[in-house]
């Protein structure tokens, strides 16, 4: 008697198959958002249509397919380059807020800009008192003198 033949495993399908390809887009660093099993969103396009650029493929699939499944499990390390915003910057793999040296302030295209020093009070007349008859007065040293 033969033993029972190996049956090669089954090809994941529907949900599980568009699962298993965001899980791999995530990993080489093509996919931000979650892994779920909707396959027609504008983030998982953009996420396929970037790999399908820096890998250099001739063509996007339209579906979801086991080729295009083992296409990018065929995929070694990070593919896709990290993108951080104006106001971060890379650090250990991810996207983190970026911090200016003391006395600068972050602008909103990222620079670091130099805060601006108060201005010293300025030292104002004093006001004649009541029944002064428009005399001058003037503060000195905290003491207000008038003429």
């Amino acid at each position: 008697m033969l033993p029972p033949a190996a049956s090669a495993p089954e090809a994941p399908s529907g949900a599980a198959l568009v699962r298993g390809i965001k899980t791999e887009l995530k990993r080489i660093g093509c996919l931000s958002g979650e892994v779920d099993e909707h396959w027609s969103t504008p983030q998982t396009k953009s996420s396929i249509a970037r790999f399908i650029r820096i890998a250099r493929l001739t063509n996007t699939p339209d579906l979801p397919t086991p080729g295009f499944l083992d296409e990018l499990r065929r995929a070694q390390g990070r593919i896709c380059p990290l993108e951080c915003g104006a106001r971060q910057v890379e650090k250990d793999g991810r996207c983190v807020a970026k911090i200016c040296p003391t006395g600068h302030h972050l602008a909103a295209d990222g620079s670091c800009l130099t805060t601006a020093k108060p201005k010293p009070a300025r030292q104002t007349a004093a006001k004649p008192p009541r029944g002064g008859g428009g005399r001058r007065c003037f503060s000195v040293g905290g003491q207000s003198f008038c003429e």
